[in-house]
C-alpha cells in the first residue's frame, strides 16, 4: 500500500418488510354457514420479495373451497388455488410497495367457530 489506499468489496443483502393480515369481519359462525376471509399481504420494502411464499391454514372445522387473488403496486399473484394456498404459494413478483389480497371462501363444518 504505497499510497495508503485499499479497496474492500462489501455485499449488502436486500431486505423487505412483509406484513400479513387476516379477517372475516364476524365474531361467531354456525355450522353450515359460509364465510369469506380476506388475507392481505404487503411489502413495504425497501427491496422486492419475489418468490415470497403466502400460506394459510384454516382452523379445524372449516372446509375452504374457493380462492381469488388480486394484486397491486406491481405485485403478481400467479395461479392461486385452495391447495396451493394451504401448501404455500410463491408470489412470482412482489416489489416494494406491492400488495396482494386473497379472498378465501370456507364453509363451517363444526359448531362454535
Amino acid at each position: 500500500m504505497a499510497n495508503n489506499t485499499s479497496t474492500v468489496a462489501v455485499y449488502i443483502s436486500p431486505t423487505a418488510f412483509l406484513t400479513a393480515a387476516k379477517t372475516n369481519g364476524v365474531n361467531t359462525l354456525g355450522a353450515g354457514s359460509t364465510t369469506t376471509y380476506t388475507l392481505t399481504f404487503t411489502n413495504t420494502g425497501p427491496s422486492s420479495a419475489d418468490g415470497a411464499v403466502i400460506k394459510d391454514t384454516p382452523s379445524a372445522g372449516l372446509n375452504c373451497t374457493a380462492v381469488s387473488c388480486s394484486a397491486s403496486g406491481g405485485a403478481a399473484c400467479g395461479t392461486v388455488s385452495v391447495g396451493a394456498l394451504l401448501a404455500g404459494h410463491p408470489l412470482p413478483t412482489f416489489p416494494s410497495g406491492g400488495a396482494v389480497t386473497v379472498l378465501l371462501t370456507c364453509t363451517v363444518t363444526a359448531s362454535g367457530l
